[in-house]
């Protein structure tokens, strides 16, 4: 086997080896990206649900409806339901 030969193959093995970890780089990002989206709308979504429940309970204090109370136990079983 030549130089010239090797050094080509060599060459095209680097290159394939490049390919490869650029695209496991880049697929780990994207993922890594979805992973972070999703979890900004759990975040988000917990906190929606702890302020309607907490809303929900003063209300009922206040006004002394029992709906008021039933649905934010039902928000508070929501967002207990997804901490867990």
């Amino acid at each position: 086997m030549n130089d010239t030969n090797y050094r080509n193959q060599l060459k095209n093995q680097i290159k394939d080896a490049y390919g490869k970890v650029t695209y496991t780089y880049t697929a780990h990002h994207k993922l890594a990206d979805r992973l972070e989206n999703k979890n900004r709308r759990v975040k988000n979504m917990q906190i929606a649900l702890s302020a309607f429940s907490s809303c929900g309970f003063f209300a009922s204090i206040i006004t002394n409806k029992s709906a008021l109370a039933w649905l934010s136990g039902t928000f508070s079983v929501l967002s207990l339901f997804l901490n867990i």
